[in-house]
């Protein structure tokens, strides 16, 4: 599985929001700035990301996104999904001239772990091993 440079941008900028304790909105330009994502792609992304009602935008002087839910709801795998698409580790092709019936069950296999792995790792954790100082995964697969 590879995440796209998108998805990495998408989960930088809700981790970028999830920051902001204010209340206030957080404009392109800071969250562009704060995760160096370029602000051009940032917009696309922000649109995806408020019309899957994760965030929330105010137009205007003094405008931005912010968080439109609790980042106990979201996931890592959420985003990816949204951005990416399914999280499987193989490409399925129906009618696919080769057989692999011998490696179904490593694809599925593979396919679970790496699901737990984003299922289970939420905005809200991911905020708290940041604040903390903690950049390192406890994951295991």
């Amino acid at each position: 599985m590879n995440v796209s440079q998108k998805s990495q941008y998408a989960l930088r900028a809700i981790l970028e929001l999830g920051k902001n304790r204010s209340g206030k909105p957080v404009s392109s330009s800071v969250i562009a700035e704060a995760q160096s994502i370029p602000v051009r792609f940032l917009e696309s992304i922000l649109v995806e990301l408020k019309q899957a009602g994760w965030i929330a935008s105010r137009r205007g002087v003094g405008g931005g996104h912010m968080l439109a839910v609790d980042p106990s709801t979201v996931s890592v795998a959420d985003v990816v999904r949204l951005i990416d698409g399914p999280l499987s580790p193989v490409g399925r092709r129906s009618g696919s001239v080769v057989r692999d019936d011998v490696f179904s069950s490593v694809w599925s296999d593979a396919e679970g772990a790496i699901t737990g792995v984003l299922e289970g790792a939420t905005f809200d954790d991911i905020l708290e091993r940041d604040a903390a100082g903690d950049c390192e995964p406890s994951y295991s697969i």
